[in-house]
Formats: structure tokens, sequence, C-alpha cells
């Protein structure tokens, strides 16, 4: 009888015992180092045991929630990290050991940070620190991977949520010091933002056009919106296009088009700039109607003529000024057969073009439209400039003497 009463007691006693942990003396790791992972730990616990469904039914939503959980866990890791980290610098410099900067330590990526912890001895003396790296970096890898998976599942045509993922994914690479990736995905969430603000106000995502001519309502910007969205995109085939040149068109245009708004001098050289693409606009518009029979058709020759024009108003200038160049120079210039292997390519491009509109696969047909187009703006640049040359007092290679 007094065995059954003691043994609860004793249970409790090493309940008790294994829950409080051993306190040492030089150990500066206090409970508010915990309290902040617990809490969002308990947080993330309560979420998973709501949510009653596998992890293959998460939505994007659930992908971004569980990045932003994950996102909090890195930064806080991060800054427990650096404050120990500051403390350490301050007092080996008070002592003499150790000449830098606490600044440049915080503004080093996290391989910097760890780097400096082996190299200065701070993770010898502080392995807990070393600990934190180790989290800070697992975490930040586990949001970026959640928000890679959001994006993944996001539709095209989200674009709030698409800004809201690159604005948090930001924020992890600042964390990670990727000054360069976090740029990068900034611009991404800019050019989103940008686009949820055309389609909320009924305006096309015409960034350059619009800057430089002040207004969405432009009458050159109605132009090129209104052959995009009202031509172009209702073909199968154009609608595959238009998506592979906004691929390369967002690459740039919210940089240009905030340089543009923030230096307005700038705005009357962009409009010379762009009156000969207005104009190749409106020709590729007639074009396109005479062959409105057939809008694949349409769409192949638009594409093509299209990027000829392109090609000679704006990169053959370019072309001929560097040839002129290698003539000055005595540098040879190269034969006119030289652009053979790219005349395949531009036959293979077409080609998978057809393959694309006929199959309609929309990876083959986003890629060899867009690519068709670059291949033909450069292809048709290159031969002109070429055949050009001898005009301008260039010889092309093989026609010496």
């Amino acid at each position: 009888m007094g065995q059954r009463v003691h043994l609860p007691l004793l249970a409790v006693l090493l309940i008790l015992v294994i829950s409080i942990p051993p306190v040492h003396a030089e150990s500066d790791v206090t409970a508010d180092d915990f309290l902040i992972p617990f809490s969002e730990g308990i947080a993330m616990i309560d979420k998973k045991l709501g949510q009653q469904r596998p992890v293959f039914l998460n939505t994007a939503e659930d992908f971004v929630d569980e990045g932003n959980y994950w996102k909090r866990q890195c930064t806080e890791y991060s800054r427990m990290h650096d404050e120990r980290a500051e403390a350490y610098i301050a007092k080996e410099q008070a002592e003499g050991r150790l000449s830098g900067s606490v600044s440049t330590f915080l503004a080093a990526s996290l391989e910097q940070k760890s780097t400096f912890g082996v190299a200065s001895g701070f993770y010898a003396a502080d392995p807990y620190a070393r600990s934190l790296y180790e989290k800070t970096k697992d975490a930040c890898t586990e949001a970026e991977r959640n928000y890679n998976k959001a994006m993944e599942m996001t539709s095209d045509s989200k674009y709030e949520q698409q800004a809201e993922i690159f604005h948090e994914g930001a924020e992890v690479y600042d964390v990670v010091g990727d000054r360069k990736g976090a740029a990068e995905v900034r611009e991404a969430e800019m050019a989103a933002e940008a686009q949820a603000a055309a389609r909320d106000e009924g305006f096309s995502d015409c960034l350059i056009v619009t800057a430089t001519f002040g207004s969405p309502m432009a009458s050159e910007v109605q132009l090129v919106r209104d052959f995009r969205d009202d031509t172009i995109r209702q073909d199968y085939l154009g609608s595959r296009y238009v998506t592979a040149l906004n691929a390369i068109y967002y690459s740039f245009s919210p940089f240009v088009a905030r340089t543009i708004d923030e230096n307005p001098s700038v705005k009357p050289v962009m409009r010379l700039v762009l009156v000969p693409l207005l104009g190749i606009v409106l020709l590729s518009q007639g074009v396109y109607s005479l062959l409105s029979f057939s809008p694949g058709v349409a769409t192949v020759v638009f594409i093509i003529f299209g990027g000829t024009l392109v090609g000679l108003v704006y990169i053959l200038p370019v072309m001929l000024s560097a040839l002129w160049v290698a003539g000055k120079k005595k540098w040879q210039i190269p034969a006119l057969s030289c652009l053979l292997p790219f005349v395949y390519l531009w036959a293979g491009l077409l080609a998978g073009l057809i393959i694309g509109a006929v199959t309609r696969i929309d990876l083959i047909a986003v890629l060899s439209s867009g690519l068709l187009f670059v291949c033909t703006v450069l292809l048709m640049a290159g031969a002109a400039a070429l055949f050009l040359s001898p005009y301008l007092g260039m010889i092309p290679a093989g026609k010496e003497g």
C-alpha cells in the first residue's frame, strides 16, 4: 500500500527533474533566448493540428503562411546571433585582441559571418552562437523553399499574391546577406505591383510607354495596349508570344520606368526613341489585319515582320557603329556567311513555333515564339550591317585586295 502511495510522488519528482534544465554558472543563455522560438513553435503546432488535411493539399496561401513562420524564425535567430557577436567584438576590441568594425560584421552575408565566427574564435568562445548560425541558415532555407512552392502554385494573374511572396522572399535574402538576390526579387515585386495597379485601374502594364508619355490614357499607350490585348492575345499562339515577351520586358522595364519618372528631363529623348516603335506597331497592325483570316499565320508573320523592323531601326545603327570602329582599328570584318549558323537556329525556332502551335504545348510555344523574335531582331540587323559594310568602306573577310 505504501509503495502505491509513493509511486505517483516519485513520478512527479522525476518529471520535475527532467523538465528543469541544469543551471551552469558559465552559461549566459537566458530563458528569453527561447521564448520566441518556443511560442512560435506552439503556434505552428496549433496551425498544423487545425489543418486536418495532408500537406499535398496545401494551397499557395498555406505555403506563404509556412514561409512566413520560418522567415520569423530566420530573422529572430539572426538577431540573437548578431547580438552575441556584437558583445564579443566589443569585448575583444576593449582588450586589444581584435580589430575591425561591428558595422562591417553586420553588413556581411551569413556565410561571411560564419567564417568570421570560426576565424576569430567567436564560436569557440560561444558554442551557442554557432548553434544560432545553423538555426538561422536552416530556417532561412526552409522559408525560401516554402515561398518557392507558393510561387509555383500562384496563378499568373494573381499579381497581389506574387508581390506578397516577392516581398517576404526579399526579406529572407536580406537576412542571408544576398544583396543582389534581394534587389532582383524587389524588382519583380515592383513589376507585380505595377501589373496589379494597372489591372485595377483598367489600364495595361506598358510601363515604359506610360512613364514616357505621362499617363496610361495617352493615345500612344492605348495604341500599344489595344493591339496587344485586343488583337494579339485573342489567338492561342499570340497569347503565348505575349507571355514570352512579358518575361523579357519585365526583366528591365520597372527599372527603366522608375528612372524616367525620377528624371523628367529624359522624357523628350525617350519620346523620340519610342516614335519608331509606335510606327512599327501601326505597320504590324496592318500586316496582321491582312492575314486575320488565319490568326495563327498572322501571329507568325507578325513576329517575323515586327522583329525585322525592330532590328533594322534599333539594332542596325549599333552594329554599323561597331563595324565602323572595327574598320578604323584595322580589325577583320566578318563575312556575311558567318551568319549561316544563326540562319539554321532561326529555322529551328520557326519549326518549334509551328510544332508548339499545332500541339498546343505551352512551354514549346512560349519559348520558341520569344526566342524567334529575339533571333529575328539580331539576325536581320546583323545581315543588314554586314551587307552594307562594303558601301561604308569596310571590307569583309575574304574580299581583301
